[in-house]
C-alpha cells in the first residue's frame, strides 16, 4: 500500500517534533511525505486538496498531519491506516489528544485516493470543502489512553492566542451567509473545555486561548477572520493578559445558548435556527 503524509505548517512550535515522529514510524507500507509551508489557511488547504487529487494514481491513502500534531506511538500510522481501511470510507477521521482542552478533539483526517473537491469552496471550515461527487465518511472515537496523536503539546502563548481566535471565528461565522449553528455550538463547547482545563491549573497558554477567543467573539478586535496567523501578532502584543483573562473567564462562564446569542446576535441566531430546521426537513 502506498501512503503520503502531508503536513501543513504556519509557525507551530511542534513542527520539528512532528517531523521526527513521522520518521520514527514503523510501518509495512511505502510512505512519502510532503510539506506545505507558510501559506494562509485557505491557500494551504487548497494546495492540500489539489495535491491529493493530482496524485491520486500514485497513492492509496493520504494522511493530513498538521504541524502541531505529533504521532505519540511508533506504530500510529500503521494503526490509523488499518482503521481507515476497516472503515471502508473515503474520508476517515480520528480524534487527537489536545493540550489546550485536555481532551480528545477531532483533528486527524485520512483520505482514500480518488476523493475530489471543489477547491476553495469553503474559506472558514477549510476541512469541509464541498465534495465533487458522492464520497463516504466515518469517524472512529478513541479514548485518551488510546490516543495516537497529540495536538498543541508544545504551544506557546501566541499559539494559544491564535487557537482561541480560530475557534471563535468559527463560532461567529461572520463570512457565512447562513450560520451553521451546530458548528458554532461545537466550537463553543471546545472553548468551554479550555476554560475548564484552565480553571484547574491556570496554565498561561490555555489562558491566552481563552483571551483570543474572547477578544474575537466579544467583538474586541474589529475583525472576524482567521486567514493568516501573522495578522494577529500586533493584537497579541498589545493585549493586557491579566486584565483580559478576567473578562474572558466571565464571558465564557455564561450558559452556552446565551453565549451563542451574544456572539451571533439575536437576528443571526434566529436565522441560524431557521436554516438548521430547513436543512433537517430537506434532508
Amino acid at each position: 500500500m502506498r501512503l503520503k503524509i502531508i503536513t501543513l505548517y504556519s509557525g507551530e512550535k511542534e513542527y520539528g517534533e512532528s517531523k521526527k515522529s513521522v520518521k520514527r514510524q514503523k510501518v509495512r507500507h511505502s510512505v512519502d511525505v510532503s510539506f506545505i509551508e507558510n501559506k494562509t489557511k485557505p491557500e494551504a488547504h487548497g494546495l492540500l486538496y489539489e495535491m491529493i487529487m493530482s496524485e491520486r494514481h500514485s497513492y492509496d491513502y493520504f494522511i493530513k498531519l498538521d504541524a502541531d500534531m505529533i504521532f505519540t506511538d511508533d506504530g500510529a500510522v500503521e494503526k490509523i491506516i488499518q482503521y481507515a481501511v476497516e472503515s471502508g470510507s473515503d474520508i476517515f477521521s480520528i480524534p487527537v489528544h489536545d493540550f489546550l482542552t485536555d481532551s480528545m478533539i477531532w483533528g486527524l483526517n485520512v483520505y482514500r485516493s480518488g476523493v475530489r473537491w471543489f477547491v476553495d469552496s469553503e474559506s472558514l471550515f477549510t476541512d469541509q470543502q464541498r465534495l465533487n461527487g458522492c464520497f463516504s465518511s466515518s469517524k472512529r472515537y478513541l479514548k485518551k489512553d488510546e490516543s495516537l496523536v497529540s495536538h498543541a503539546s508544545m504551544a506557546d502563548d501566541f499559539q494559544g492566542f491564535v487557537f482561541g481566535i480560530h475557534r471563535a471565528a468559527k463560532i461567529v461565522q461572520k463570512s457565512e451567509k447562513n450560520v451553521k449553528l451546530g458548528h458554532s455550538y461545537i466550537q463553543l463547547k471546545t472553548i468551554k473545555l479550555v476554560l475548564s482545563a484552565w480553571k484547574k491549573d491556570k496554565n498561561r497558554v490555555r489562558g491566552w486561548a481563552l483571551v483570543g477567543a474572547y477578544l474575537l467573539a466579544g467583538n474586541k478586535l474589529g475583525r472576524y477572520d482567521m486567514t493568516n496567523r501573522s495578522d494577529y501578532i500586533e493584537s497579541f502584543h498589545s493585549t493586557d493578559f491579566e486584565k483580559q483573562i478576567i473578562e474572558a473567564d466571565k464571558f465564557f462562564s455564561k450558559s452556552t445558548i446565551f453565549l451563542m446569542i451574544e456572539a451571533l446576535g439575536v437576528v443571526r441566531f434566529c436565522k441560524g435556527i431557521g436554516f438548521y430546521l430547513k436543512r433537517k426537513i430537506w434532508l
